[in-house]
C-alpha cells in the first residue's frame, strides 16, 4: 500500500469513518473513490462494483435512509377581505354601545372590546390553514 493511502486510511480510521470503496475502481489499481460514512452506522449497504466500463467502475450503493416525517403546523386566522364595512357599521349602531351608553371609562372600554370581537367573530370566522414545515438547511 502505497503512502498517501496509508495516511488516508488512518485518517478516515482516527475519525471513527468507515470507507466503503476496497477494491480498485480504475484500470491502473487506483482507489479515487470515496464511498464513506461514520463507522457506527448503517446507511450504506456494501456498494458493489460491476465490470469496468471505459477505464472506470461505476459504484452502486443501497443507502439505507428514512425520508424524515414531515412536520405540520396548523395556524388560525380571521378573513379581514370579507367583512362588509355596511354590515359592521349597522351592527355598531344597533348594538349596546350605542342602545345603552356606558358611564365610566373601564365601562365603555369593556363594551367596545365586546363589540367589535362580536363584529370580527360574525363577520370573519376563524379559518384555519395547515403549513407544511420545511427542514432547516445542515
Amino acid at each position: 500500500m502505497d503512502p498517501e493511502r496509508r495516511h488516508l486510511n488512518y485518517i478516515i480510521l482516527s475519525v471513527n469513518l468507515k470507507q466503503h470503496v476496497t477494491e480498485t475502481t480504475q484500470r491502473d489499481d487506483h482507489i479515487p473513490d470515496l464511498v464513506i460514512n461514520r463507522s457506527d452506522h448503517s446507511c450504506i449497504r456494501s456498494p458493489s462494483q460491476p465490470s469496468m466500463f471505459l477505464d472506470h467502475v461505476a459504484i452502486h450503493a443501497d443507502l439505507n435512509i428514512c425520508k424524515s416525517l414531515r412536520r405540520l403546523r396548523t395556524i388560525i386566522y380571521h378573513t379581514f377581505k370579507v367583512i362588509y364595512s355596511g354590515m359592521v357599521s349597522d351592527y355598531i349602531n344597533d348594538s349596546e354601545l350605542f342602545t345603552n351608553p356606558s358611564t365610566t371609562l373601564d365601562a365603555a372600554l369593556s363594551r367596545y372590546d365586546k363589540v367589535i370581537r362580536s363584529v370580527i367573530h360574525k363577520q370573519a370566522p376563524f379559518k384555519p390553514h395547515t403549513l407544511v414545515l420545511l427542514p432547516t438547511a445542515p
